[in-house]
């Protein structure tokens, strides 16, 4: 956000927020306004500053800094993500525009604050901007790759050998992996729990294959739709586990049989 819109957005805020839990503050003034109702035991929280110059509506220079008081309850950390998670799945918001609305939510934590949400939360949120658009470091230390992500002056570029650098891939055939989930029935996933899971796994994993190639979808992209052949502890498994490492079908295929014990016939079936 550039100073002139960081700002205007200031002062619209200043006029129209009722609990003064902040306030601009414009050349020597040096009075920020706190809300005191965020005890410490129960709250995290602290002041923020932020300082620069903006051109105001006469076309001069003005010096200004802001103040702002954020806080977030000690026991919704987690919650916060989730809640970020969702909105990002259900908006339409990509690579540098999700970018910079992440950073709208996220601009005070510290990785200290990332580090104390849950980690198959941090995972998905990891995953969740990678899929549209945003590169978040793939590192085991997942809470220190988002802050890196967060505090970057502009976008972090994708590494050409990145396998999600194939979101291109993806894009160019959404919507043909949208109309194979359309298409699949619950009784035709992999859930994990029927009598015989090897039957259950080989089935949902021949249909998927069965659908892709009749809509074209080459070999090479069939681990980006993956999660569409899974349903429950599968699937749950795949996304805080899985999910956004760079595997390929068989070897996603391969995980699965591990875990679940499978029959390793399976794994020879003819794709």
């Amino acid at each position: 956000m550039s100073d002139s819109s960081f700002i205007e957005y200031l002062r619209h805020e200043a006029n129209n927020r009722t609990d003064k839990d902040w306030q601009l503050l414009l050349e020597d003034n040096t009075v920020a306004t706190v809300d005191k109702d965020f005890p410490p035991e129960l709250y995290d929280g602290g002041h923020f500053r932020k300082s620069g110059t903006v051109t105001n509506s006469k076309g001069e220079n003005e010096q200004y800094t802001a103040w702002r008081w954020y806080s977030i309850r000690k026991d919704s950390y987690t919650k916060t993500v989730e809640e970020h998670i969702e909105e990002y799945n259900n908006g339409e918001m990509e690579e540098r525009f999700l970018w910079s609305e992440f950073g709208s939510h996220f601009w005070p934590w510290s990785e200290e604050w990332f580090n104390k949400v849950e980690k198959p939360a941090l995972i998905i949120l990891r995953d969740t901007l990678r899929s549209r658009g945003v590169y978040v470091n793939q590192t085991k230390d997942v809470a220190n790759a988002l802050y890196n992500t967060l505090i970057a002056k502009d976008p972090l570029k994708w590494p050409d050998d990145d396998a999600w650098s194939m979101k291109a891939n993806y894009r160019r055939y959404e919507r043909e992996f949208q109309e194979i989930d359309e298409e699949c029935t619950l009784s035709e996933k992999f859930g994990g729990h029927e009598t015989d899971l090897s039957f259950e796994f080989s089935s949902a994993r021949r249909m998927f294959i069965y659908r892709c190639k009749a809509r074209g979808v080459p070999q090479q992209s069939w681990h980006l739709g993956f999660n569409i052949m899974l349903k429950g502890p599968p699937l749950t498994y795949y996304r805080e586990t899985l999910s956004g490492r760079d595997l390929t079908f068989s070897k996603l295929c391969r995980k699965l049989v591990y875990r679940y014990g499978l029959d390793k016939s399976v794994l020879k079936e003819s794709d």
